[in-house]
């Protein structure tokens, strides 16, 4: 399973729990990692944060289309998921 996996439609709320408990928590890690060692020129906290935050509201969009029908959240999870991949095709690292 990629990481991609494990923002696809939510089956239940306890794999949202999951999901969001796990953010969390490598999100934190990667702080404390910039923390300790002084990382000042990519703060990898930030970049993790975006790139979880835009993985969730493409999901959060998707399963709202399901929900409701209605295109405009269709448009607004192919642009997000459009855009994560344009950034890590263009990503230099």
């Amino acid at each position: 399973m990629t990481i991609l996996g494990y923002f696809l439609p939510i089956k239940d709320i306890m794999s949202f729990m999951l999901v969001l408990l796990f953010s969390v928590v490598i999100i934190t890690l990667l702080f404390i990692w910039d923390d300790v060692y002084k990382q000042e020129f990519i703060k990898t906290y930030s970049v993790a944060g975006w790139f979880v935050s835009g993985l969730l509201i493409a999901s959060i969009s998707e399963n709202a289309y399901k929900i409701t029908g209605w295109n405009v959240l269709s448009f607004l999870n192919g642009f997000v998921t459009a855009k994560i991949v344009t950034d890590f095709r263009n990503l230099k690292l």
